[in-house]
């Protein structure tokens, strides 16, 4: 009955209940991979070499993603926006219609996301440039597991949520977005084309370390988790 009857408040991370002592928060880890066949061509800065090893890596696909070393990890409390605050509180308690379906978005631009984000503002309004540079034809989907002792989430493990980095000498990458549409926006002034305009952000992470620099067939797996927990 919080929800309904307005006993909360708005957070840095997301909806704190008052009376119950219960806060709705997200939390955002991103890990950067890359294959030490491709670190070895870097290394010997012959570009030959390094074409070679490109094209073969992305002609396997994720049949080699085990052999993928870690090179750097970010994590942390994301910001829930504002607008995903309402679908929230719509959903539940008035009747609104629920997002089923979201995908997962990296931005290349020096931004800090903000409550006021929307779906159909964060390109317009906040210039934020998002990050196209890879093999998937899409935007990841962000593939839930279902609901677990209070929190949800997507594989840690998998290759769901996940981008293989393409055509990148070294490119920035500055932080993620939980986004529900699925087409990724190759014109920094529209964002995902006119999909986003009617779609939802759940939430935004500028990594702490930012900016996270990329190259040619570097993977980055973003996990989003939410999570309600008691506070007392």
């Amino acid at each position: 009955m919080a929800l309904a009857n307005k006993h909360y408040e708005r957070t840095e991370n997301g909806i704190f209940l008052t009376r119950a002592k219960t806060e709705i928060v997200g939390f955002v880890r991103a890990v950067f991979s890359r294959h030490p066949l491709m670190q070895a061509a870097f290394d010997s800065r012959d570009t030959e070499q390094i074409s070679r090893v490109s094209r073969f890596l992305h002609a396997s696909g994720n049949l080699l993603r085990a052999e993928y070393v870690p090179f750097a990890v970010e994590e942390g409390c994301n910001k829930v926006v504002n607008e995903s605050l309402d679908h929230i509180l719509d959903t539940e308690f008035s009747g609104g219609a629920a997002v089923t379906t979201r995908y997962l978005m990296l931005f290349s631009s020096d931004s800090t996301p903000a409550a006021a984000w929307t779906a159909a503002n964060y390109v317009t309004t906040y210039s934020v440039t998002e990050f196209v540079d890879y093999d998937e034809a899409a935007r990841p989907q962000w593939q839930e597991d279902g609901v677990s002792s209070q929190s949800i989430t997507n594989s840690p493990t998998t290759a769901d949520g996940e981008f293989t980095c393409n055509n990148v000498a070294a490119a920035n990458v500055y932080g993620a977005v939980l986004i529900s549409a699925a087409t990724k926006s190759t014109n920094p002034g529209v964002a995902g084309g006119s999909s986003d305009a009617t779609a939802l952000i759940s939430g935004a992470k500028r990594f702490d370390d930012a900016p996270r620099q990329v190259k040619d067939n570097d993977k980055v797996h973003l996990t989003y988790q939410f999570t309600i927990a008691s506070t007392t």
